[in-house]
This record gives C-alpha cells, sequence and structure tokens, in this order.
C-alpha cells in the first residue's frame, strides 16, 4: 500500500494493489521515501523478474543500501566476479519459478498471485474481490 502511495519518478505505468513485485528485504522496514534508489521493482512481465532481480542485486544491495550487512554485501560483489554462475537459471528459470508460486502475467495490472482462495483482482477495473481464482 504505501508503495502504491509514493510517487516515484521513472515508472512507466503505475503501481496497483495486489501487484507482484521484487524488493529490498533490508530496507523494506523504512518508509518509501526514505529507501536509496533501485530498492524495489514491479514488472510487468513474467521475463522481466530476473532482470528486476539483477537489477537490486547489482545497484542497490552491492552499492547504495545501507542496511546490507558486510558479510552480505561481501559475497554479492564476489559472487558478481565469479565467471561461471551455474545453477541458478535465466529469465525463463525466474518466469517459470514465478508461474509454479501461482504468480501470473495479467494485461493492464502486471504480475499478480492466483492462488485458490484468496483476493482476485477484476481485470478492468482493478478492483479486488474475494473469491477463489
Amino acid at each position: 500500500q504505501l508503495d502504491i502511495e509514493t510517487l516515484v519518478s521513472g515508472r512507466r505505468r503505475p503501481i496497483v494493489l495486489g501487484q507482484v513485485g521484487v524488493r529490498c528485504r533490508h530496507c523494506s522496514h523504512i518508509q518509501p521515501k526514505s529507501r536509496k534508489k533501485g530498492n524495489s521493482y514491479y514488472p510487468s512481465r513474467l521475463e522481466s523478474i530476473y532482470q528486476a532481480a539483477q537489477n537490486i542485486c547489482s545497484s542497490h544491495l552491492c552499492d547504495s543500501c545501507q542496511h546490507v550487512d558486510q558479510w552480505a554485501r561481501s559475497r554479492l560483489l564476489e559472487y558478481q566476479t565469479t565467471k561461471t554462475r551455474k545453477g541458478y537459471g535465466g529469465k525463463n528459470y525466474w518466469a517459470q519459478a514465478a508461474q509454479v508460486l501461482g504468480i501470473v502475467q495479467t494485461e493492464n495490472h502486471g504480475l499478480r498471485y492466483t492462488i485458490e482462495n484468496e483476493t482476485a483482482v477484476d481485470e478492468e477495473s482493478g478492483e479486488a474481490n474475494e473469491q477463489d481464482v
């Protein structure tokens, strides 16, 4: 809810209630306006989840977030310099993993969860409706 209410420049589309995003777990407890740049992304396509995670890692976590402990930051920086990155998949792997978790791509409201007995969002209005999905 706070992300929706916070105006952030650089977004192509506004964030809507119920939209799935990727955020920094280290500074998520801070008010959105006080967080450093690149702390959260709300991709509109499943294939964009991987890039969103890469963006958070390479800029926010490794550089600007003041809440990442030094051990985690040094491990991330070490990982970035490693040439071989076996076993972590690419954008297709991340998109498929999101689908397994119940995340779907919608036409007008970004990525959404569609798990049984959760809140469904009407595609036309973007309004939340309590129902089985």
